[in-house]
């Protein structure tokens, strides 16, 4: 007998992979998340490109970092 920890249908996906499907798939909801996160940020305050740079430096979300800063630059 086969046990399924999830439904089926259901993906379970990193951070890293989730993010980068929503900025393929809905690029401007995933750029006004990230220029709502730079309003909310004050201390010190970040730009979009900061934000990217931060996510592309971390271990969660490096390659959705990097494609988000190539998409800010075009």
């Amino acid at each position: 007998m086969v046990v399924r920890s999830r439904p089926p249908g259901v993906a379970v996906v990193t951070p890293d992979r989730f993010l980068c499907d929503q900025l393929s798939r809905v690029p401007d909801l995933v750029l006004e998340a990230v220029e709502g996160m730079c309003r909310r940020l004050k201390s010190p305050p970040r730009s979009p490109v900061e934000i990217a740079q931060l996510f592309a430096s971390g271990k969660n979300a490096p390659k959705f970092g990097t494609e988000l800063r190539a998409f800010l630059h075009d």
